[in-house]
């Protein structure tokens, strides 16, 4: 091994990239490397004797940088007895760089999972979150004898509306129905866009069937009411029809299925009722 200079083992610590401070037993900076002096304003919550850990060991600590914002540390502790005293090296590692791309690979993982369960266009839950929270309601009106409504509707006339002013236009629309819909409904109520201009209503936890149907009602009025888009005034007709557990069966398909026929029942008669009034 060779014996190295003191005057080499300064010029180490002198272009050594990590913070390096040696605390006396009173707790008091004795040294510091230009690393660590270029910080060491920001390390007020650091420099506490009683922050290393009882033995050698590492531990993070955040600090705040006044003009770079939040900055993450590791500090690497290493006691050393010295006379009747104890000291303390700390080794300061900057690990703000792992960090900031840690938390944006986390946000990146979170906006692929939301989008992997939500419409982009109306910020809706999807098909497959939309079963997902129904399996889920229908469990829990199991647990607690709670009654569950699904409601199911689309827009009558909407390929019609979308084939005279565009899709641009019918996405307006769209948005719009869902805002309306969302409005209606509880928070705890899950509204979805199952695709095109179908839409679909979980009501969960519910005693009878009377709160399903107000809530019904509330929809049907608020998307009677004109919408504006683009300068253009659209009067929307809406087909809805409703399931519920336990009536109409006991699991996610049971309950769509009967809220599909009777949506296309109500679609039928409105039908049958402008053929019958134009042959008149």
């Amino acid at each position: 091994m060779v014996d190295l200079k003191p005057e080499f083992l300064q010029k180490a610590l002198e272009v050594l990239g990590d913070g390096l401070l040696v605390l006396n037993p009173a707790g008091e900076v004795v040294y510091a490397n230009p690393a660590a002096s270029r910080i060491l304003p920001l390390l007020k919550g650091i420099l506490d004797r009683d922050s290393c850990p009882p033995r050698e060991g590492a531990f993070e600590r955040e600090v705040l940088d006044p003009r770079q914002g939040p900055r993450y540390l590791l500090a690497r502790c290493h006691r050393f007895r010295e006379g009747e005293g104890e000291f303390a090296i700390l080794l300061l590692t900057d690990i703000t760089d792992h960090r900031r791309k840690d938390r944006e690979l986390q946000e990146a993982k979170e906006r692929l999972a939301y989008m992997a369960t939500h419409d982009p266009l109306t910020d809706l839950p999807n098909r497959r979150l939309f079963f997902d929270r129904l399996d889920h309601a229908i469990a829990r009106a199991k647990r607690y004898g709670h009654k569950v409504a699904l409601l199911f509707l689309d827009l009558d006339g909407f390929k019609a509306l979308n084939d005279r002013f565009g899709h641009p236009f019918g996405d307006k629309v769209l948005k719009e129905v869902a805002s309306r819909i969302r409005s209606c409904v509880r928070r705890s109520d899950t509204v979805a866009r199952l695709g095109g201009d179908e839409f679909a209503v979980v009501l969960d936890g519910l005693r009878d069937e009377r709160g399903a149907l107000l809530v019904e009602k509330r929809i049907r009025k608020a998307l009677a009411e004109p919408l504006m888009i683009d300068g253009e005034e659209v009067l929307l007709e809406i087909s809805m029809g409703m399931g519920f557990y336990p009536l109409s069966g006991e699991d996610p398909e049971a309950l769509l299925r009967e809220a599909d026929s009777a949506m296309y029942r109500e679609k039928r008669r409105k039908k049958g009722y402008l053929k019958g009034k134009f042959l008149n």
